[in-house]
């Protein structure tokens, strides 16, 4: 039985050697997907049935050196659509919506109904689940006129304070305690949101803005969290002339415990 770690790798190594995952990408899951395009590998290089196995070793010599891929999947038409409220103007369209998922490992078939444009899960698979104009509410103000970003996990409002992680009656154990934001994740993020940005932009709208949950609503202090807005948002700003979003009258505004630029304001 392999790992999550290992299929990661022999999908790496698959992509890298041109047998493309187009539907699933490199998800950890040994899927149908996968093994059609290992088995046409072992098929192409002289290893049948049984011994595909004695073939993993060349499969993955062949990408030692290859990071993981983060690509953005197109799963628009698995989406149900019941969190759909309408249509925004794509004219209207200027923010990126930070959040993070407040659960990890619930499986497909929970993601897959989030009301969220985009799903960014722990692998670095980035899930495209709605069209970017596609109304939901993920935001409270921001509904009508930003694209939400879902980042898989559960984060601590002030990385350095326990107390400010949101955990559901009952929690126990690890739920109790902040996650780490990888670095894979955090890229895949970062994508997500350049692919948002042109798609937003191939419409006709612009994006400007980076938005934390919190700026629009008092009851969501911790989201997205001190990491994702330092891993992910002041990155993106960077990197695409992006401004951090003006808070709402409901929400709080972006701490200097998240970003020190913002002096004096308190989380």
């Amino acid at each position: 039985m392999m790992t999550r770690a290992e299929v990661l790798r022999i999908q790496v190594a698959l992509i890298a050697q041109g047998y493309p995952l187009p539907r699933w990408g490199a998800d950890g899951v040994l899927g149908e997907e996968t093994e059609a395009a290992l088995a046409t590998w072992a098929a192409d290089h002289g290893y049948e049935g049984a011994s595909i196995d004695a073939g993993l070793p060349l499969l993955l010599a062949g990408a030692r050196d290859v990071d993981l891929p983060v690509r953005v999947v197109d799963h628009r038409e698995d989406h149900p659509g019941r969190a759909r409220r309408g249509i925004n103007p794509w004219t209207r369209i200027d923010t990126i919506c930070l959040h993070q998922m407040a659960c990890c490992g619930s499986g497909w078939e929970r993601w897959k109904n989030l009301a969220i444009h985009y799903a960014i899960l722990r692998s670095g698979w980035v899930a495209w689940l709605n069209d970017c104009n596609a109304l939901l509410w993920h935001g409270h103000g921001w509904n009508g006129r930003s694209v939400g970003l879902e980042i898989e996990g559960w984060y601590a409002g002030v990385e350095s304070d326990p107390s400010t992680l949101w955990t559901p009656a009952g929690a126990t154990g690890d739920r109790t305690r902040s996650q780490a934001l990888g670095e894979h994740q955090a890229e895949a993020a970062l994508q997500a949101i350049d692919h948002a940005v042109a798609v937003v932009a191939a419409h006709g709208g612009q994006i400007r803005y980076v938005a934390a949950h919190r700026q629009s609503s008092s009851t969501r202090r911790s989201d997205p969290g001190s990491q994702i807005w330092q891993a992910v948002a002041l990155p993106a700003m960077d990197r695409m002339g992006l401004t951090t979003a003006p808070t709402l009258p409901d929400g709080w505004p972006i701490p200097d415990a998240w970003d020190p630029a913002q002096v004096g304001v308190r989380y």
